[in-house]
């Protein structure tokens, strides 16, 4: 069964951080907060639990009750009694069942719940001939906490009332200078709700030959949200006299509530055939549904929403959508095949196939008659041969072909006079080769590999009748290659001691993008060491920097200038776990992460979509660094006081500091933007109490604590309180 995790959506570089920090508090607790719903070992017969619990939770400090707080957004709460976000009480339970045989679970059934909105559940049945299961999970964040709060009227710097010029005409940036929220919701939130079941009938069936599997998987997101959007030029003027005065510019920068209503659904069949000794051949078929329910909203529906004396422009196209999301249809099937050809040498391969196909349409997209579809195919070929032993080599050959079928041109959508730099395929060829040797009195193992990376872009630039771009200018080429050369190796260096180290080397040959690599290093590395009395030391380190200065333009002065860039990743850490005493373990952590990019930044005098018809300038503005580091300290106990009372306590604390740019661009950023300076501090404290053979009671609190030196009111904490009486039968 498929059961992927909640998504959680990325809103800007300063929430990616913010995320990451929470991410790494997360991981850290992760390991506690599964003691209240820890399986029950398998054995024959019939088992179970049954876990009421209540909770009590308490958001403080942060932006007041009448905003939802910073840490709503990954831990979402309302009280049962009051309806309250903000603190509260709230009952909850979790079950599970397992009924098994000498050979088999024939039953298991289980539902966890983490908070009033974030829990999941499962059903899984096997016999003899198959198993049948079925699952679903739910979360539920507060998706306006940043985007709605933290609007533009709200952020120091984010406007500009420079920007506004009376004198001018509203095409100037002058909607800069003042943000409208026609929003009529203090607080928004989206539930993620995921579910599915599957059957899956065993080989046995038909004498070993043929194995077949079925399965529905679906996916919900439902709720509301802020949408922001800005108006052309013209597409705002005063009411009765229609007059193209300039404060009408101030009217353009707009956000609105936006419904939520999707859905996915995916339907998967499959078969697996075993003849005999002759290999493994499986094939798969999947359709797909992705729908929006929501209304779409078109920019004639600001007039319910304009202040009286300010309009829609009669002249313009009231029609144009405003956050348009398609519906589709994916269709995909694929046939792979695996053949040992006795104990020395394995083939593998496979071919597939899938269309992705739009189903809905904006208006301006039907008059056009525009159809939007992409189609893939790939195939792939693997083999690998025994060449003595502890000799190892094997090779492989990928390709993967992706068209864009969608209507080109479309009169008075996209055309060759309208189109910036259309990809009209991407063809990718992958293939390498990896030998494994084992030197047994050395104890180590060496991979040694090549991969190349070739990749084709056909692509359609503007017409050049017209004032363009110039394809140089776009930084994008039609071609991709590049080697990479990797070592692997795992040594064991004495009887305790383990070394994995993974050193690689990337050299292109020719760029498509400036994220491609011209030259890249990579490095992977962990030691491993278990001392006499059983602790655990792991202690790693992994480095990566990709450079590119290929590709280039031709700057107004006449003179070429490349667009240099270099991205660095570091991370290192030392973890330990260790016995305190017979009845006292514990673990400790450090790590670091850094995240480094350096790139020119430069300016054009207007924008790309503005291009046809008026010529385009570029200036180089200056080199911009993006330079961030992340520490985090973790450390938990767990305490067997007696025979009745277990405990354990964990805590982490994470800290993002750095600059998300420099030079020029860091001078004219808000500070809330161009600084990050954050601290999340996570403790969690969890005891058991055993009252009998069969029952026990279950207490927990859990504080966090978010603090922003750049932008004072993300400040905020929560806290929560948990009992729960545990059965177990």
């Amino acid at each position: 069964m498929n059961m992927n995790s909640a998504e959680h959506a990325t809103t800007g570089g300063l929430t990616r951080s913010i995320r990451l920090a929470l991410g790494v508090g997360a991981l850290a607790l992760a390991p506690i907060a599964t003691l209240a719903t820890e399986n029950v070992p398998f054995q024959p017969g019939t088992s179970g639990y049954l876990t009421p619990k209540i909770y009590a939770f308490d958001y403080f400090r942060g932006a007041g009750s009448a905003f939802g707080q910073f840490l709503e957004i990954y831990d979402f709460q309302r009280s049962m009694l009051s309806g309250s976000r903000r603190s509260g009480l709230y009952a909850d339970v979790d079950f599970g069942l397992r009924i098994a045989d000498e050979d088999r679970e024939l039953l298991v059934l289980e539902r966890v719940a983490h908070g009033r909105y974030n829990q999941r559940g499962f059903l899984q049945l096997n016999n003899q001939y198959g198993n049948a299961g079925a699952y679903y999970s739910n979360f539920r964040t507060a998706s306006g906490s940043v985007g709605y709060l933290y609007n533009a009227n709200n952020v120091e710097g984010a406007l500009t009332p420079a920007a506004f010029f009376p004198a001018e005409t509203n095409t100037n940036s002058g909607y800069l200078a003042q943000f409208n929220d026609d929003s009529q919701r203090r607080r928004f939130d989206v539930t993620r709700l995921r579910y599915g079941m599957d059957l899956n009938l065993d080989s046995s069936i038909t004498g070993g030959l043929l194995a077949a599997g079925a399965a529905i998987d679906g996916y919900n997101r439902t709720g509301h949200q802020f949408n922001t959007y800005v108006f052309g030029g013209g597409d705002v003027r005063e009411a009765v006299t229609n007059a193209p005065t300039p404060q009408r510019a101030l009217q353009r920068w707009r956000g609105f509530d936006q419904d939520v209503d999707e859905s996915n659904r995916r339907i998967t069949m499959y078969t697996t055939l075993t003849p005999r000794d002759l290999g493994v051949l499986d094939y798969e078929f999947v359709f797909e549904r992705y729908s929006v329910s929501e209304q779409q909203r078109i920019q004639g529906d600001v007039n319910q929403i304009l202040p009286p004396e300010w309009q829609f422009n009669a002249d313009g196209n009231p029609l144009r959508p405003l956050g348009f999301v398609p519906d589709s249809n994916l269709i995909r099937h694929s046939l792979r095949g695996t053949r040992n050809f006795g104990s020395r040498v394995a083939v593998a391969a496979g071919y597939g196939q899938s269309i992705l196909k739009q189903e809905s349409f904006t208006n301006p997209q039907f008059v056009s008659g525009f159809d939007g579809e992409i189609s893939t195919s790939n195939w792939y070929v693997n083999a690998a041969a025994n060449l003595r032993p502890g000799m190892r080599l094997s090779g492989f050959v990928r390709y993967n072909d992706r068209d864009n079928d969608s209507t080109f041109p479309a009169p008075g959508l996209i055309t060759t006079t309208a189109v910036t730099v259309r990809i009209n395929s991407l063809e990718t060829t992958r293939y390498g080769l990896n030998f494994n040797y084992r030197l047994r009195q050395m104890r180590t193992t060496v991979d040694l590999g090549w991969e190349r990376v070739d990749t084709q872009r056909d692509l359609t630039y503007r017409d050049p009748s017209v004032n363009r771009i110039a394809p140089e200018r776009s930084l994008y080429d039609d071609q991709t290659k590049y080697d990479e050369f990797s070592l692997r190796l795992v040594s064991r260096i004495g009887k305790r001691t383990t070394l994995r180290l993974s050193p690689s080397i990337v050299s292109g040959k020719s760029s498509g993008n400036i994220t491609d690599p011209d030259d890249e290093i990579r490095l992977r590395s962990i030691l491993s060491h278990v001392t006499e009395n059983g602790t655990l030391i792991n202690a790693y380190y992994n480095y990566s920097n990709r450079t590119n200065d290929t590709l280039s333009w031709l700057g107004t002065d006449g003179i070429e200038v490349f667009q240099d860039y270099e991205r660095q990743n570091q991370s290192a850490g030392l973890n330990l776990a260790f016995a305190i005493s017979p009845a006292l373990r514990a673990n400790a952590g450090i790590a670091w992460l850094q995240d480094f990019t350096d790139a020119i930044w430069f300016a054009s005098n207007r924008r790309r979509y503005e291009a046809p018809g008026n010529p385009v300038v570029f200036v180089r503005r200056d080199n911009s660094q993006h330079d961030v580091d992340t520490y985090v300290l973790n450390a938990s106990l767990d305490w067997q006081v007696n025979e009745r009372l277990s405990t354990q306590a964990a805590y982490t604390f994470t800290r993002t500091d750095g600059t998300t740019a420099s030079g020029e661009i860091y001078d004219v950023l808000p500070l809330v933007d161009r600084d990050l300076d954050t601290t999340l501090h996570s403790f969690q404290l969890l005891g058991v109490y055993g009252l009998s053979d069969r029952t026990s009671l279950t207490g927990m609190y859990r504080l966090e604590y978010f603090d922003d030196d750049t932008f004072g009111d993300l400040k905020g904490g929560y806290h929560s309180i948990m009992a729960g009486w545990r059965y177990q039968f």
